[in-house]
């Protein structure tokens, strides 16, 4: 049944034919409670799907599943859970990005440079949510077991894997300069770094280098790590104002 319901769910049209049905993903949320690994997979992939490519259907999967399952989830010993966690979590996070990036419209020609094309109230909606995405980024970092899952899914040698676990740590160090040296003070750091030196023969491909590259330029931005050949984290002063 799982496997049928993660094929529909991989069109937007079938996800959001999920979310009608069972609109509270209650059904959904039995599946990943239980202690049959093969259903939380199965349970995990289908919300990676339904969240993906829609901030809607992100928020309602977020706001339903929360974090616990999905710390739950990193915590397992198993080969594919984490990873399917990081994906869904990955999806989550494209699809915030997505709307973040609607407030990028091109201005048309020959309107007057103050032209806003988001009235107050769209403004005030998409305020909320990158709100309510600083929250659920602060929620993530804090997770207990995300930084040793984060730790062996960056240093994965299957590029796909590593993408979306680099992916993720990006858009959460983008968040803000809080969250940022949240994930700097830990050990995922030095593992970001060692992974950096090892990966710039060339033996990884360009877009984990470029991932890996944003990381610590945003953390250099911060002012968090120092500009050196070894990046050294710099002892934030506990007392010291966030921009």
């Amino acid at each position: 049944a799982l496997n049928n319901i993660l094929v529909i769910s991989r069109e937007s049209s079938g996800a959001d034919a999920i979310l009608a049905y069972d609109t509270d993903l209650k059904h959904l949320m039995e599946f990943i409670q239980r202690d049959d690994r093969t259903c939380i997979l199965g349970a995990l992939r289908i919300f990676a799907e339904i969240a993906k490519n829609s901030y809607k259907r992100a928020e309602i999967v977020y706001n339903t599943l929360g974090l616990k399952p999905i710390s739950r989830c990193f915590a397992m010993n198993h080969a594919e859970i984490p990873t399917s966690a990081s994906i869904l979590v990955h999806n989550m996070l494209m699809s915030i990005c997505d709307l973040e990036n609607r407030r990028k419209v091109r201005k048309p020609v020959n309107v007057p440079y103050n032209f806003d094309p988001l009235d107050d109230e769209d403004r005030k909606k998409i305020n909320e949510y990158l709100e309510e995405n600083r929250i659920i980024c602060d929620k993530i970092i804090n997770v207990k077991s995300f930084t040793e899952t984060f730790k062996q899914l960056c240093a994965s040698e299957d590029d796909a894997i590593q993408y979306r676990a680099l992916y993720v740590i990006r858009n959460l160090v983008r968040t803000n300069k809080e969250i940022a040296m949240g994930i700097v003070q830990t050990d995922l750091m030095d593992v970001l770094f060692a992974i950096k030196e090892i990966k710039e023969d060339g033996s990884t491909n360009e877009k984990n280098r470029k991932l890996l590259s944003d990381i610590i330029q945003q953390c250099l931005s911060y002012g968090l790590i120092q500009p050196n050949k070894d990046h050294t984290i710099i002892e934030e002063d506990e007392n010291a104002d966030f921009d």
